[in-house]
């Protein structure tokens, strides 16, 4: 499937700052769509190629449609229609030398992420994907719609375009959060079979009778080859876990700079709805209207003005979680190389080995099980918050129209 980057109604924009006497483009009928096909599964699930994309092409339109405006300002001599052949001429020129500035700025994004996210890219093609690039899309047809009158209409699209982004990071941080808890899970299995198997009373037995053996006797070298096995499996978990963490981090700290965005937006909407308080007080129209409007504004603003603080949350069990990782995955990096099977030969490195392992296996591995599955269920209330806010701007969007129209 492809990944969509965005969508914008572009006839609404013409309408808005073409001013032209003659042409006016219907809602959804010029739609700039910008998706890009065949990408691997990691860039259709990561937001923050979704959100960097979309950083870097919305400066590209804009400056496109503004040349736009000039060509299409030609036409308007009201002899030509806003879907007559002339101006489908012109967008379908505009459309193609879009289209490769476009790809070129796409592909310079997932190229920057390849290189710049090295380790989080070999963690992702370990787990079986593959970053690949082919992008091919744009059509001259998207959405920031055009609506009735009321100016509202665009903040709101906007808006909402915004909530469904961090809602997708958002989920993403609690798949991610999930599949982490599991691997801690697995992890804390096998520390626990770690301690089995160093409470082994065969294994006692042998240690006692290698002091001062200058070698391992047989039976003594299985049980140590049987611990390495055990702490291989637990490094290459530790390994799995920094990564996960290190994706939920970079995901977090976008979603973080997204909530803060549709914070400050909230402002603008504020403003508006002000605007229609004033128009229906004008007219003494649309007044039962624009009070359900101002009760599901005060229920959005609700739900948004706890995003942010849930968000801190999820960054400082983040914080945590990598720390204790780093600390531990450190350790048990360290002692393997240490005491590897092939230096493990003497009874004497191998009791020092025993000792390390017995040290290792002491360690804090319970408490930072809450925290992982604390980040789950932070990240699942956002996800559950944004769904509610996504809801109240959309008909937030129906209701203004509705006001605007009832108080015109």
């Amino acid at each position: 499937m492809p990944m969509e980057v965005y969508e914008t109604d572009l006839g609404h924009y013409l309408n808005l700052n073409g001013k032209f006497k003659n042409l006016e483009f219907k809602k959804g009928t010029v739609m700039v769509t910008i998706e890009i096909e065949n990408v691997s599964k990691l860039a259709d699930n990561n937001a923050w190629l979704v959100q960097k994309t979309q950083d870097v092409s919305f400066p590209i339109v804009k400056k496109a449609a503004v040349d736009l405006i000039k060509d299409l300002a030609k036409l308007d001599t009201g002899k030509v229609k806003a879907d007559g052949p002339e101006v489908a001429k012109v967008l379908a020129a505009f459309n193609i030398d879009l289209s490769k500035k476009l790809i070129i700025a796409a592909k310079n994004v997932f190229g920057t992420f390849a290189k710049d996210d090295k380790d989080y890219t070999i963690y992702k093609i370990k787990n079986g994907f593959k970053i690949g690039i082919k992008i091919v899309t744009l059509a001259a047809s998207v959405a920031i719609t055009a609506v009735g009158g009321w100016t509202g209409v665009g903040t709101v699209v906007g808006i909402v375009g915004m909530v469904r982004s961090a809602a997708s990071l958002a989920q993403q941080i609690a798949n991610l959060s999930k599949e982490s808890l599991e691997i801690f899970k697995r992890m804390v299995g096998n520390i626990i079979k770690l301690k089995q198997q160093m409470a082994s009373p065969n294994l006692k037995k042998n240690t006692a009778q290698q002091v001062g053996a200058t070698v391992l006797n047989k039976v003594f070298a299985v049980e140590i080859e049987t611990l390495f096995v055990t702490l291989d499996g637990i490094e290459s978990d530790f390994e799995l876990l920094s990564n996960k963490v290190k994706g939920n981090k970079v995901k977090a700290v976008t979603l973080s700079g997204n909530i803060t965005k549709l914070l400050d937006k909230q402002e603008d909407i504020n403003k508006e709805l002000a605007k229609l308080e004033a128009q229906v007080k004008s007219t003494g129209k649309g007044r039962d209207k624009l009070a359900k409007m101002l009760e599901t504004q005060k229920k959005v603003e609700k739900e948004t003005d706890e995003l942010l603080t849930r968000v801190v949350s999820l960054s400082e069990g983040m914080n945590t979680i990598e720390s204790w990782t780093g600390t531990y995955h450190k350790q048990i990096k360290e002692l393997k190389a240490k005491y590897n099977p092939n230096v493990v030969k003497a009874a004497g490195v191998a009791t020092d080995l025993l000792l390390a392992v017995g040290s290792f296996v002491a360690g804090d591995f319970s408490s930072p099980g809450q925290t992982i599955k604390e980040l789950h269920e932070t990240s699942t209330k956002l996800v559950t918050a944004l769904g509610i806010a996504n809801d109240g701007f959309s008909a937030l969007q129906d209701t203004g129209t509705a006001v605007y129209s009832a108080a015109a």
